[in-house]
Formats: structure tokens, C-alpha cells, sequence
């Protein structure tokens, strides 16, 4: 559909003829898979927006082609979009439907976490690449000043990769968040491997998500996953690294 030349690598949007759906490249990055109106085809876009759900005031940090935030802004939530990526703001519009309700600000997520001081009632978060190293990106002071902009009953999803099942990325970043008033759970899909795993805090109980909430299509996908308490793991100190570009992701 389109080509598109940015710092960050050449942007491609192609078309499914068949289906409709499209899907969003950039550099070596597979941003985005949805159809023209911007409902994901990815269910862990659509378990991050179940999870996100009756939240009125929502921050979403990263914007690939703006699927969470489509999908949460039609569902009645107040969005606010960061991405350090201006041409992502661009596709979104264009290509998948983002709403004009849906607030874009051009900001590294971090730069923005640092200068906010509004709680959100959800903040949910989806950034990176092949490169991007969750743990790092996510150390101490990164889930501190999530928490910060975060209201008192509010809730942070999370979509991270893990490589296996013995792999701690979810789990760290999920004790790092979580607090005695912020229990952690992970949904995840035990037994594939280079997988999306999301992490929920500040649910008081089990989230249970019902298929009704899935299209059709993903229902049979959705089935395969469960969901579990995070395991306790040694959180990283509060120093900060240097840090990389917060690169966007689907959300």
C-alpha cells in the first residue's frame, strides 16, 4: 500500500487482497497485524484491551499501528498514545483507523513518564523490537515512575517476549512493578517458544478473561493460553541505565 522512509528504517503497509487485513513493517520489525478498521489479529492486543476495559483515563505507551489504542478508544476510554516515532502516529491514522479522539504525543515513554504528573486509571504498555532488551528497558527506576503516574486503583499491562518457559523476562518485570497492594499475574502460552507473554499488576484477583470478549477467529488461539501468578523474583536496583530509543510496538 505504501513505502515510507524514516530514521528508524523503511516503513512498509501491505495488503491481504483476500482478507482485507493489513500488516505494518518497519526496518526488520513487525509492527502490526489488523484489519483496515484497526481490530487487531494479534490476541495478546486483544488480552491487553480485555484486561484494559471500564478504564476511563488510559495511557498506552507505544504505538506500532495503534491497534490498543484504537480498540480501547472505541470501547469508551480516554487515550493517550506515546511514541517517540512521529511516522507511526502517521500509519496509524491512515491505515488503521486510530480515532482522532485518541491524544498522540511524540515522546520517548520514559522522557514522558519522567514530566507526568496525571494518574491514569490503566497504563498499558507496548514497545520494542528484536533488540529491545525488556529487562534493561524495564529496571527499577523505569517501574517506579510507572507506578507514579499510575491512580491509587489503577492497573499496568504489560506485553513483553520470552524465549522459553524457564525464561524470567515476564516475571521480572512483573515483581518489579508489583507491589503488597499490587499483586502480579502473567498470562502466557506455556510451551511455544519466542512468544508474547503479558503482564498484569494491580488486579486484586485472577483476572478471568471470557472468549466472548475475542473475535471469533482467535477464539481457538485464545484457548491456549493461561494465567498465573508471577513468581518472585530479585528486582533490579533503582539505578538508571543509559538508555536506548523506546521503540513502538503493536499497541
Amino acid at each position: 500500500m505504501t513505502r515510507i522512509e524514516s530514521r528508524f528504517g523503511e516503513i512498509l503497509i501491505i495488503e491481504d487482497l483476500a482478507t482485507g487485513a493489513r500488516r505494518y513493517y518497519e526496518g526488520t520489525a513487525f509492527q502490526s497485524h489488523a484489519a483496515p478498521d484497526g481490530e487487531s489479529c494479534f490476541v495478546y492486543v486483544h488480552i491487553m484491551c480485555a484486561l484494559l476495559r471500564r478504564r476511563r483515563r488510559v495511557l498506552l505507551l507505544g504505538c506500532g499501528g495503534g491497534s490498543l489504542a484504537t480498540m480501547a478508544s472505541r470501547r469508551g476510554a480516554e487515550v493517550t498514545l506515546v511514541d517517540h516515532n512521529p511516522h507511526s502516529f502517521e500509519v496509524a491514522r491512515d491505515y488503521f483507523g486510530l480515532p482522532g479522539a485518541v491524544l498522540g504525543v511524540i515522546a520517548d515513554y520514559r522522557d514522558f513518564l519522567d514530566g507526568t504528573h496525571a494518574p491514569y486509571d490503566a497504563i498499558g504498555v507496548d514497545v520494542g523490537s528484536a533488540a529491545f532488551d525488556f529487562q534493561k528497558e524495564f529496571d527499577a527506576a523505569t517501574c517506579a515512575a510507572i507506578r507514579q503516574a499510575l491512580a491509587p486503583e489503577g492497573i499496568v499491562v504489560v506485553n513483553t517476549m520470552v524465549e522459553h518457559d524457564l525464561d524470567p523476562t515476564a516475571d521480572l518485570i512483573a515483581t518489579t512493578l508489583a507491589g503488597p497492594d499490587r499483586p502480579a499475574w502473567i498470562f502466557d502460552q506455556v510451551g511455544e517458544g519466542e512468544r508474547n507473554a503479558v503482564v498484569v499488576v494491580g488486579a486484586p484477583r485472577r483476572p478471568r478473561l471470557e472468549a466472548s470478549l475475542f473475535p471469533e477467529a482467535l477464539r481457538e488461539e485464545f484457548a491456549t493460553w493461561s494465567v498465573r501468578p508471577a513468581r518472585n523474583r530479585a528486582a533490579p536496583t533503582a539505578r538508571r541505565e543509559p538508555r536506548s530509543p523506546g521503540a513502538g510496538g503493536d499497541a
